[in-house]
């Protein structure tokens, strides 16, 4: 009986250890996953919490042309920093307005003296009419800059997937009469080919956009 009784305690007392030790162990996670949020937190100024990724994304491998019959492929994104504008040059509205916005805002970082190399690249997500001599008057146009960049059209999906970019063409067109609608915004990516930051191309100002750029670049740098 006493025995039985003993055996019964030492159960209980298992039990006692085994419930307190999940506890600790759930604690400590619950600990550790609200430390890895500070943390990423404060990885990013307050002043561009609002564009700024709290981690960044790596780019996968593609291989696409720029408008100048080169390859384009991540290699051209790395050592350098480059803002991504997904759009197309038969769009009416959108992509034009986008575009001047790049042209200034890189216009404001050259008389700013960002010295970090940066580049501005406009996909193209019509390959159909996108033709490379198309894109490079297009681009030519806003900044000589910006590299117009075309291709596979399931390249060109899969990038624009990997950023978080969106594109469908509208139904009920002809062939040649057709609209996009697509994402209308900057794409960062930091000279590791990760994706830094997005934001609207019509959120700022060029001047205020490239100010937050240039805040990127050198928050960016001086972690490195």
């Amino acid at each position: 009986m006493n025995q039985t009784i003993a055996d019964k305690h030492r159960t209980f007392r298992r039990f006692l250890i085994l419930v307190f030790s999940i506890g600790l162990l759930a604690f400590a996670a619950m600990g550790g996953f609200l430390y890895l949020i500070n943390q990423m937190r404060k990885q990013v100024p307050e002043e561009l919490a609002n564009i700024m990724l709290p981690e960044t994304r790596p780019v996968p491998a593609f291989a696409l042309m720029a408008h100048d019959g080169t390859p384009f492929t991540l290699d051209r994104l790395k050592d350098t920093w480059s803002l991504l504008f997904f759009g197309y040059t038969h769009c009416p509205d959108v992509c034009p307005t986008a575009l001047a916005a790049m042209g200034e805002l890189l216009a404001e970082m050259k008389k700013n003296q960002v010295t970090a190399p940066y580049q501005g690249v406009f996909v193209s997500v019509d390959p159909q009419r996108d033709t490379q001599d198309l894109l490079k008057d297009y681009v030519a146009f806003f900044s000589p800059r910006i590299t117009g960049v075309t291709g596979d059209e399931p390249v060109i999906k899969d990038l624009a997937k990997s950023v978080g970019a969106y594109y469908a063409r509208e139904a009920g067109r002809g062939d040649d009469s057709y609209l996009i609608d697509h994402t209308s915004h900057f794409f960062l990516i930091d000279p590791k080919g990760r994706l830094t930051a997005v934001f609207a191309a019509n959120r700022f100002p060029p001047a205020e956009a490239a100010d937050k750029v240039r805040r990127i670049i050198r928050h960016v740098e001086s972690n490195l």
